[in-house]
């Protein structure tokens, strides 16, 4: 992006020097698959982030929690493999001269342009989703209303990211003419830029909390009690015996409101494994 700036891009081509044209818009292609998975990586972030809080939940939120990052990932893969295979050869992307003489050929432009609006029609979805699964989880943990107020709207901030996604949609028209499409794609940078600011630095808040309450010099109570926060998710046995341990262990639990993220309560009591 800077290289684009650099070289006289984001202007009209009026006022670019002729050679510094087609090494433009030859930058401006290369950007477009590093946005597009800029976009997946930091949902696939925050996705593992809410993976390890309500993983082990419920089925249904875990998979699909999967299903969702994994299809997004797929998507932009497509969406980047579109994009230069619409012309015979790439170059023609950005030297136009090649079409003329004949020497590429391309798709319709449309073909991509509707690919794009799907995929940005998908991260809006996902981003939306990733913001309301943690208010499905914490609002059954024992915990005052205020904390699960602050714990929804913590984990639920890359929401703002679909506001940038839907205000970029329509400047995904700009691609599908070379006209002058240095300067068409002005706005489309601009709220691309916007939207990986806000998953990067949105989703980066949650996970640095604990190190900015050890910076003030807060411990919280689970470190009191002793309990290890990495066991609750990571390392607890599986089947029926780990399960029945792992309520146990919440269970004998003095009620902590921190401890009760890690390690939920169960409803009702835990039965013990049968056998002899």
């Amino acid at each position: 992006m800077t290289k684009i700036i650099l070289m006289g891009g984001m202007r009209h081509f009026y006022y670019v020097e002729p050679h510094d044209r087609v090494q433009i818009l030859k930058w401006t292609w290369i950007c477009q698959p590093f946005i597009v998975m800029g976009f997946a990586t930091g949902k696939l972030s925050i996705g593992i982030l809410l993976y390890r809080v309500v993983g082990s939940a419920s089925f249904w939120r875990k998979w699909l929690l999967c299903l969702a990052i994994a299809l997004g990932m797929v998507f932009s893969v497509v969406n980047v493999v579109l994009t230069y295979a619409q012309c015979s050869r790439p170059e023609a992307l950005w030297d136009r001269a090649l079409v003329a003489e004949g020497k590429a050929d391309c798709w319709s432009p449309i073909v991509q342009l509707r690919f794009s609006l799907f995929l940005s029609g998908w991260n809006m979805v996902v981003d939306v989703f990733l913001a309301v699964l943690p208010a499905t989880f914490f609002c059954k943990l024992n915990l005052t209303l205020k904390k699960k107020i602050g714990l929804c709207a913590l984990l639920g901030l890359g929401s703002l990211a679909a506001i940038c996604a839907a205000a970029k949609t329509k400047y995904l028209y700009s691609l599908t003419t070379p006209v002058d499409i240095a300067r068409k794609t002005y706005h489309l940078y601009i709220w691309s830029t916007m939207e990986l600011f806000l998953i990067i630095n949105c989703g980066s808040i949650a996970p640095i909390k604990p190190v900015y309450d050890r910076l003030l010099g807060r411990s919280s109570s689970a470190e009191a009690t002793g309990y290890r926060r990495s066991g609750a998710s990571l390392d607890t046995p599986k089947g029926a015996l780990g399960s029945w341990r792992r309520g146990r262990d919440c269970l004998d639990k003095a009620p902590d409101e921190e401890v009760e993220l890690d390690c939920p309560r169960a409803r009702g009591a835990v039965a013990a494994p049968s056998g002899p």
